[in-house]
């Protein structure tokens, strides 16, 4: 593997990072832990962090979205019709 390679994939490289603001408007700070390390993101910014944090709001970014496709998805079953007898 090339070196640039492994640089791409090391999680102690420092990436930019914007942080959303809160859908609700909420302005709250975001909280990132990884093995005991964290740090606190303000909402509304640009920083830098290991790109291990960034990871970790990816997947619980992600997360978050398939559990609301499987709400809205077993929402719409609910909807259909049942069996006929």
């Amino acid at each position: 593997m090339s070196e640039s390679k492994n640089k791409a994939l090391d999680p102690e490289e420092l990436v930019e990072f914007a942080a959303p603001l809160d859908l609700t408007g909420s302005r709250r700070d975001i909280l990132l832990a990884v093995n005991g390390e964290t740090v606190r993101v303000r909402r509304g910014s640009t920083v830098r962090l290991k790109r291990k944090f960034l990871e970790v709001w990816e997947n619980a970014n992600a997360q978050a979205q398939a559990a609301r496709d499987a709400m809205d998805e077993a929402q719409e079953r609910g909807k259909a019709p049942g069996l006929e007898l």
